[in-house]
Order: C-alpha cells, then sequence, then structure tokens
C-alpha cells in the first residue's frame, strides 16, 4: 500500500532555485528514475513507502521489491533527499525483514551519498541506475550477513554492553531508542527465528525502535548499525565502488561545485534564514 499523503506532501513542495553553489535534485525525479530502472532491470515493486518531514522538504521513500525465494527477506531500495541545503542526497540498497518489515542496510556495499552543489542531479540519476544494477549481489551478502549473525548467542550482560555502546560511543541509538530495544528483549514484538538473546534479535531489537524516526535519520542510521554489527560480529564488509562517470539523466546544466570557504561563509545564514526545525541542525555538517 503506497501513503499516498506522504508522497503528495514530497512531489508538491516547491523545488528551491538553482545556484553556483546549490543543485536542487527534485524528489519526484529520484522517484520516477527509481521505478523506471527498476522496470527497465525486471524488478516488480510489491510496496513503497513515502515519509516526509518540513513540509515535505526532507524526504525518503522504501520500495520493496518483489524478488528471490528467500524466506526471510526481500530486497529494499531506500532513498533520502532535502531542500533545506542542510541534507545530503542517499541512496542505498537493502533488505526488509518479511515479519516485522525492519531494514537492513550495509553501508559499505550498498549505500550512496552526494552533496547538492555541481552537477548533483546527474550524478544522482546515473548513480541510480548504477546501484540498482548491482541490487541483486547486494541482497545476497545481506542474506549472508543474517545467517553469520544468527549463529552467534549472547548473554543479556553482553547485549546491554553492546547497546550501551551504541548510545554513549558511537550514538547510533537514541534515548527512545534504547527504552524501545529494553522492552523488545524482554518482550519481544516479532519471532525471527533464533532466541531472544542473539546476535540477529539483537539487531532487529535496534531496527524495530529505528521505525519511528525521523526521514533525515533512517538510512544514515541504519548504515551505522550495519557498520557496527560488521565490525562487532566480524561479518565481511566487500567493497562498491560508485560509478566513476555520471552521464546526465535528468536534462540540466551543471555548475561548478561550492568550495569549502564559500560553504563556510554561508553556514551563518543558513542557520537563521533556512533551518525551521531545530533537528536538522544535527545534520547541518553532513554538506559542509
Amino acid at each position: 500500500m503506497i501513503e499516498t499523503s506522504a508522497k503528495e506532501r514530497l512531489y508538491s513542495a516547491p523545488l528551491p532555485e538553482k545556484t553556483e553553489s546549490y543543485t536542487p535534485i527534485a524528489h519526484s525525479d529520484i522517484d520516477v528514475q527509481t521505478q523506471k530502472v527498476l522496470k527497465e532491470q525486471g524488478f516488480s515493486v510489491s510496496k513503497i513507502i513515502y515519509r516526509s518531514s518540513v513540509d515535505g522538504r526532507v524526504g525518503q521513500a522504501e520500495y520493496h521489491i518483489n524478488y528471490g525465494d528467500d524466506p526471510e527477506m526481500g530486497l529494499m531500495i531506500a532513498w533520502q533527499n532535502s531542500y533545506n541545503k542542510l541534507i545530503s542526497f542517499k541512496y542505498a540498497i537493502g533488505a526488509y525483514v518479511m515479519v516485522c518489515s525492519n531494514g537492513a542496510v550495509s553501508g559499505d556495499l550498498g549505500a550512496y551519498r552526494r552533496k547538492h552543489t555541481g552537477t548533483a542531479d546527474s550524478d544522482a540519476a546515473s548513480q541510480i541506475k548504477h546501484y540498482l544494477s548491482h541490487a541483486k549481489e547486494i541482497f545476497e551478502n545481506l542474506i549472508k550477513d543474517r545467517e553469520h549473525l544468527k549463529k552467534i548467542d549472547l548473554s543479556p550482560e553482553r547485549m546491554a554492553e553492546i547497546i550501551g555502546r551504541m548510545f554513549i560511543h558511537k550514538e547510533i541509538i537514541t534515548s527512545t531508542q534504547i527504552n524501545i530495544m529494553k522492552r523488545e528483549m524482554e518482550t519481544p514484538s516479532f519471532d525471527y527465528g533464533v532466541p531472544t538473546h542473539n546476535a540477529w534479535s539483537l539487531y532487529n531489537f535496534a531496527t524495530h525502535a529505528f521505525k519511528e524516526d525521523s526521514p533525515r535519520n533512517w538510512i544514515t542510521r541504519h548504515i551505522d548499525l550495519h557498520s557496527f554489527f560488521a565490525d562487532e560480529f566480524g561479518m565481511q564488509r566487500p567493497e562498491f565502488t560508485p560509478q566513476p562517470t555520471q552521464p546526465k539523466l535528468f536534462t540540466t546544466e551543471s555548475t561548478p561545485s561550492q568550495t569549502q570557504e564559500e560553504m563556510q561563509e554561508e553556514i551563518p545564514a543558513l542557520i537563521s534564514n533556512e533551518v525551521e526545525d531545530s533537528d536538522e541542525l544535527l545534520d547541518l555538517l553532513e554538506e559542509f
């Protein structure tokens, strides 16, 4: 089921003007391009979840794909974008857990990030096509990661210690999400096919806690979580290199990239003129 109200907010949000230092990427262009390439590559979409905040200026979409015969996970595509000059365009290929729709995104393998400068619009379009051509490979690696985590049982003390480091040292989860994870450890909302005190269960307790997160955090938080678990439990992290050349697919003129000095000069203006949601300040340094 498609959440049309969120989609309408994303599509109707006014696109900022392009300048020498800022290149907007339209939410609708990302959505149309993603669905177009998925169709070209023989994928069918079973579900699209659109999310928006700040009156549609920050958006995220999640596509559940009909692919493969894995009984527990399905292929997922997700993107994040903004019109407020504070959040970079992010694109990721991952998986969703069928029993609960929790996400899994491997940052080293399946994520792309692009600042809104220069040829960001045409770069984003070509990278969508390039990344989706590797979707099957990325999905198969996530299945391997799941099976690896399933073999690792954890004591309650060890799980508590990991959650503490995720919160205090890595800042992957919030205090609210810790409380959600605590409740899941006591009474899991879903059956993940492994004991409660298991690495795969713990992974899902975290992604379950991410469900109500802001669109601006969704991809980044999932990527950080997967990277943390890869380091913590010795999961393989295959390398994936973005496409070196970006032929234009969105018809816009390119402009020189903004220099670091120019960008730093704009920070006070962004804080005074662009930030309407205090939470957006957390993403300010992503673009600078």
